[in-house]
């Protein structure tokens, strides 16, 4: 009897675990604000597809993108997957081992690096404690550490204490898999740079290309009261998060910090800061090194403020500017003939959204197709009811059911051993009965 009821009491406490599944599964999307259509043509098959996350659509949800749903036309909930883009950022130095350092008076430095293996390199990252020093570096590389090939012959390294403190001391180089590299300091007469230690750089990781922003420029001027010049653009109302800011500027040497400030609208009361960064162009003999780029952490705003002060000097040329993003963008499988939507604007939403596992996404997401999303629309949560019969006038909560569906399961149970009880009380009067007439 104890076995039976076990097994009876497993049957229902199963029955309530899918009962609340289904009830999690059916989401109350009453709270959602916005959404928009997912358009796919009539050629899009079966499979997975992308959905471009615009940066108008990130700046209505979540901080962590919780809100986000897609949806079936008839309010089904779709699990998806976000991918949040390629990130501008290089890849890790390698550490390599310095093997030989041979200093020639008045002349260079040579410096001999193992990778110890074959590998793709694109750069080389030396380790010094030397400061305020502009060296131009020869590079060439070897397979057998004795015959060498010429890679490059106009590199420069660099520290700066003023008028900005600056250290760059990348050697960037032709992409090649020579195991040995062999670097030439130019030193001249000045003093020799304390070897510490290198590492080598490799490529960038090969993933979907930052997504170039067309970005119009409205005001390029130098302030008046500081010198300073400022430069206003309008990176579209389609648009993605902005992660890089290039400079194009015509001017020789210089090392000076950029301010980039952000706004939704491009009215002067708006703008926040949202980073700074150092941009320099140096130059010795024929060899020059710059960094133009600055980076920026994903922002969402339309209207871009970049001020660049005059250190003293002249004010900045800036020709043109150069503004990449990264494409988000939500994936999953599409069913040819549905109509999905793309819900957003629930700062209350569960971050928990029905998603789809990393790891089932890389069949076939390389040549997954891109869908487009229509105009954005003021979002009414779908009512469902069954046209054979009238609408309830009242729902119970999923709570209220999951407690209605453990009472039916409970009160069948006491049923069941009722009964049980009720034969074992028959068998026992009869085995009473049998003994009784046998007495007799």
């Amino acid at each position: 009897m104890r076995n039976v009821l076990f097994t009876c009491l497993c049957i229902a406490v199963t029955i309530c675990l899918l009962h609340s599944i289904r009830a999690d599964a059916n989401e109350d999307l009453s709270k959602w604000t916005r959404f928009k259509v997912i358009q796919a043509s009539s050629v899009v098959a079966d499979g997975l597809v992308r959905v471009p996350l615009e940066s108008g659509i990130l700046e209505k949800c979540r901080s962590d993108w919780g809100d986000l749903r897609i949806i079936s036309a008839d309010g089904t909930v779709t699990p998806f997957h976000v991918e949040e883009g390629k990130n501008t950022e290089g890849s890790a130095p390698i550490p390599a081992k310095v093997f030989k350092v041979v200093r020639t008076p008045g002349k260079w430095t040579d410096m001999w690096i193992d990778k110890t293996t074959k590998f793709l390199s694109s750069g080389v990252m030396i380790q010094t404690t030397s400061k305020d020093f502009v060296r131009k570096v020869e590079i060439r590389g070897s397979d057998n550490g004795r015959d060498s090939y010429i890679i490059r012959m106009d590199a420069l390294v660099a520290d700066i204490v003023k008028p900005l403190a600056v250290s760059s001391l990348d050697v960037v180089h032709p992409l090649n898999n020579f195991q040995y590299i062999h670097l030439r300091i130019l030193d001249g007469d000045l003093p020799p740079l304390k070897i510490d230690g290198a590492s080598c750089i490799p490529p960038d990781a090969d993933s979907a290309p930052a997504k170039r922003l067309d970005m119009r420029i409205m005001e390029n001027r130098p302030d008046p009261g500081t010198g300073s010049t400022v430069v206003i653009g309008d990176l579209g109302e389609k648009r993605f998060p902005l992660t890089r800011l290039t400079l194009a500027m015509q001017d020789k040497d210089f090392v000076t910090r950029v301010t980039v400030h952000s706004a939704g609208t491009a009215s002067t009361e708006t703008w926040k800061k949202v980073c700074e960064g150092t941009v320099f162009r140096l130059h010795k003999e024929d060899a020059v090194k710059e960094k133009l780029a600055i980076p920026v952490q994903r922002e969402l705003g339309r209207y871009i403020k970049i001020t660049v002060p005059n250190g003293g000097r002249q004010a900045a040329t800036i020709t043109n500017v150069e503004a990449l993003a990264v494409m988000p963008s939500a994936i999953f499988e599409y069913r040819k003939g549905n109509e999905y939507r793309l819900l957003y604007g629930n700062p209350k939403a569960s971050p928990e959204q029905p998603h789809t596992p990393a790891v089932e996404l890389t069949r076939g997401l390389a040549t997954a197709p891109i869908l487009d999303t229509g105009e954005e629309r003021k979002f009414t949560a779908f009512r469902h009811a069954d046209p054979a019969k009238p609408a309830e006038k009242a729902k119970k909560s999923g709570w209220g059911k999951i407690l209605g569906i453990m009472m039916v399961a409970l009160g069948s149970l006491l049923l069941f051993s009722l009964i049980l009880r009720a034969r074992s009380l028959r068998r026992a009067r009869r085995s009473r009965i049998m003994r009784s007439r046998v007495h007799y």
